[in-house]
């Protein structure tokens, strides 16, 4: 079972939180589905579903990491991965993170960033398999600097 990443579990509350957060982009995505439609080839319509899709779940990205908190873990890059399908309505259904960041934080924060972006634009007929679209999502958190006290002025 060494070939395969211990999954992380995400605390309900906080996906529930984050699923009944008001979508500040809901004006934004009733538009999206028209412009996915009005596409002149199935591959340009795939193209710019795609794209809404990134952009929606970009909208929601956030860093939980506090330099202050012990908890958190290295300051360094981390990448966590997030496997999902979409149905035929943009529903987002079974998410898990399959390769974990290495810190459940930003496991977390990856899986509800993907939760809170749907609905997601419902995706063209030509994407759909068995009714739905597979998706591999990789949520990239930067590195970061400790942050350290500012010096203090004072007379020379």
């Amino acid at each position: 079972m060494s070939g395969c990443p211990m999954l992380r579990l995400i605390p309900l509350a906080a996906l529930l939180a984050a699923c009944a957060a008001p979508d500040p982009q809901a004006d934004a995505s009733a538009s999206a589905p028209a412009s996915v439609a009005a596409a002149a080839t199935p591959e340009e319509a795939a193209r710019r579903w795609f794209a809404a899709v990134s952009q929606k779940i970009v909208a929601q990205r956030y860093d939980p990491r506090d330099p202050a908190d012990p908890l958190v873990g290295p300051l360094g890059a981390a990448r966590a991965i997030v496997h999902f399908s979409v149905d035929a309505v943009g529903r987002i259904r079974a998410p898990e993170v399959r390769e974990s960041s290495g810190q459940p934080k930003l496991d977390a924060a990856a899986a509800i960033m993907v939760m809170a972006a749907q609905p997601l634009p419902p995706p063209p007929p030509q994407l759909l398999k068995d009714g739905l679209v597979p998706m591999a999502v990789p949520v990239q958190f930067a590195a970061r600097q400790r942050q350290t006290a500012p010096a203090l002025m004072g007379p020379k």
